[in-house]
């Protein structure tokens, strides 16, 4: 409660108490203060702000979706990634919740080489997600459309995906590459 409603002594003696993980993350989930939000990541486990991130991402996409004003959200967004965080969970977030122009954004800065904890590249899940256009942009920026998962497979949109959208039927989405062993 003190995080909600922007109490910063109450915040201050929380954290003298040493609180644990999922309070300092329940507390993050209720403030849009920076200042707040600052001072509770410097005690946070090094990947919550990544977790924050994707949270807001989602909260975004809702907030968006049920016509509410999502500045709120946006500003914390903003604030993260210029914090450095991990633009990773938020990336398969916002494909994940169909919000294209925070995909397109996220995609512009994600790690092309680093797995999700699902063992997915960046491209892997925009290919599962049907999103062809930011599919392209992280072919643009280098991604290796060859490139396998943590499963051994290359990208290539689920089948329940090019069965709902036949554009993504009709993209060349790419072969595995055949051994280049010979037979003798």
């Amino acid at each position: 409660e003190a995080a909600a409603t922007g109490d910063e002594e109450l915040v201050a003696l929380l954290l003298a108490d040493d609180p644990d993980p999922a309070t300092i993350f329940t507390a993050l989930g209720h403030t849009r203060k920076l200042p707040l939000v600052d001072r509770l990541l410097a005690v946070a486990a090094p990947e919550t702000d990544a977790r924050l991130l994707a949270s807001a991402v989602a909260e975004h996409a809702q907030a968006e979706h049920w016509k509410q004003d999502p500045s709120d959200h946006a500003t914390l967004i903003d604030h993260l990634l210029a914090r450095g965080a991990d633009p990773g969970p938020a990336f398969a977030q916002a494909l994940a919740s169909q919000h294209s122009s925070l995909a397109t954004r996220l995609a512009a800065l994600v790690d092309l080489t680093r797995p999700d904890p699902d063992g997915l590249l960046p491209l892997h899940r925009a290919a599962q997600a049907g999103a062809v256009t930011i599919a392209r942009q992280l072919l643009d920026r280098g991604a290796d459309r060859f490139a396998r998962d943590a499963h051994g497979k290359c990208p290539r949109p689920s089948r329940s995906t090019r069965r709902t959208c036949p554009r993504m039927a009709r993209t060349p989405w790419p072969r595995p590459r055949r051994s280049s062993r010979t037979r003798s």
